[in-house]
């Protein structure tokens, strides 16, 4: 991989949001037209359009972080942007590396001694055979392996606690300095 290097997650499709503020504004015109009828909306009906209104928010805010995401890695250590959170470590700070499968692509956080920050690898949404969307990091995988190359972080087979029992899951990959 050439360095430096910016990378950005594949952009989910905005017809989601756009659905989402759609049944928003149904449902608080419709409530606006039950009490200019002189009615009262149901306890339930409010909370329904809370419900929307609240989805269509954590829906935009999502999308907005998406088109705001950027991974920078460069010859000293790797800078995490999203538009909430600026995260810059070098490649010695890098802590420990847990990966966890999903569905929809893996899961993988980047500790430092005092911060984190998590990104997916590339995922796709399918229906009937057919690949609806695409999500996470295309390049996710050569992130992953050129974070591990550098920080020059281990795998690490088992944890145990102080009593002996293992506390990370068989599923979860963890990377920390031997």
């Amino acid at each position: 991989m050439e360095l430096p290097a910016d990378f950005h997650p594949e952009r989910f499709s905005r017809r989601g949001e756009f659905t989402a503020w759609l049944l928003t504004a149904l449902a608080f015109g419709g409530w606006a037209v039950i009490l200019w009828r002189g009615g009262q909306a149901s306890l339930p009906y409010a909370f329904l359009s809370l419900f929307v209104l609240l989805a269509a928010l954590a829906i935009s805010l999502t999308n907005w972080m998406d088109r705001r995401t950027t991974l920078h890695l460069d010859a000293d250590g790797v800078l995490f942007e999203n538009g909430l959170r600026r995260v810059r470590l070098g490649w010695q700070e890098i802590q420990q590396v847990q990966v966890y499968p999903s569905r929809l692509g893996r899961q993988v956080r980047v500790y430092g001694k005092q911060t984190f920050f998590s990104f997916r690898t590339l995922g796709e949404v399918s229906l009937r055979g057919e690949v609806r969307s695409r999500m996470g990091f295309a390049e996710g995988e050569r992130i992953l392996s050129h974070i591990l190359e550098h920080s020059g972080l281990q795998r690490v087979e088992t944890r145990r606690a102080d009593d002996g029992r293992i506390f990370v899951p068989p599923e979860m990959e963890y990377y920390a300095r031997k």
